[in-house]
């Protein structure tokens, strides 16, 4: 009784490991996108601006 209770802690203990595991590995997935939608703004920002100086010119 005792090691089926050991046991399943562990288990319930990996699993908890595994889970936070897997929550960074999205957190930093999460970064890298926003990272990538950063630039891709900061590209059309650019062609904007671009844009706007070659209509005046």
């Amino acid at each position: 009784m005792l090691v089926a209770v050991v046991s399943a802690e562990k288990s319930s203990v990996a699993a908890i490991v595994v889970v936070f595991q897997v929550a960074s590995v999205a957190i930093d997935v999460m970064k890298a996108v926003l990272e990538v939608i950063a630039v891709i703004l900061i590209v059309l920002e650019a062609i904007v601006v671009m844009k706007a100086v070659a209509v005046t010119v």
